[in-house]
């Protein structure tokens, strides 16, 4: 049987296949929104980085610092708070730290320790 008499027959039985679709195209509009898109993202993505670093500079720059050796007192706000060493390389240096409550009471301090 040959490739026409098979599908003369398929047609017969099945009915002739649907036309196969033509390829859609983008729209203009697409690409105008898509052009959009990049134009006001961009920027804004940039500028985005850029605020949140600066804020992240004034963040670190506004922590309190208390110069070692020396004694110095500070305010806390309530809740966890970190306390950490800043150095040039050199070993950390034996700190006493006390933290005492409004009420004149000691708090106790939990160890923690990292590098950058």
């Amino acid at each position: 049987m040959s490739d026409a008499d098979s599908r003369a027959r398929a047609e017969a039985a099945f009915g002739a296949p649907a036309p196969a679709p033509s390829p859609k195209r983008p729209s203009r509009l697409g690409f105008v929104i898509g052009a959009l898109v990049m134009a006001l993202g961009v920027p804004a993505a940039i500028a985005w980085g850029i605020i949140g670093f600066v804020g992240f500079a004034d963040d670190v720059d506004a922590l309190q610092r208390v110069s070692i050796p020396g004694a110095r007192t500070i305010t806390l706000s309530e809740g966890r708070q970190s306390l950490y060493y800043e150095g040039h390389g050199e070993a950390v240096p034996v700190l006493r730290i006390t933290v005492t409550a409004a009420d004149g009471g000691t708090i106790p301090i939990e160890e923690h320790s990292g590098s950058v």
